[in-house]
């Protein structure tokens, strides 16, 4: 056994004293460090981009909710309230509340969408 082992030892000593020599592992530690600085970059990127969008939502919501109040504070001034709490309105008057709601609804699409 032990003149099989024996002749391996120089060999050995040659191969861990030699270790890994490779050319390649600087150039790839440095790709590594660009890739991690990039994809670092993109997740502040997104996080930017998700917080503007619920800013924007946030807003739309608001736009939406404006105009639904306006069209609730049109029918209760133009309408007449009824024993069960609902407004009576004439049919021209609603008419044009609804348009002004689809309007109001259609700038809030525009300015937050």
């Amino acid at each position: 056994m032990r003149r099989i082992f024996l002749p391996l030892v120089p060999i050995v000593t040659v191969l861990i004293l030699t270790g890994c020599q490779d050319d390649r592992v600087p150039p790839l530690e440095k790709r590594i460090a660009e890739l991690e600085t990039k994809v670092k970059n993109l997740e502040e990127l997104q996080e930017a981009r998700a917080s503007a969008n619920s800013i924007k939502e946030a807003d739309f919501r608001d736009c939406v909710s404006r105009a639904d109040d306006a069209f609730d504070h049109s029918l209760r001034m133009n309408g007449t309230k009824s024993s069960d709490g609902s407004y009576a309105v004439p049919t021209s008057i609603l008419e044009q509340i609804q348009r002004q709601k689809e309007g109001k609804l259609e700038e809030c699409k525009l300015l937050y969408k």
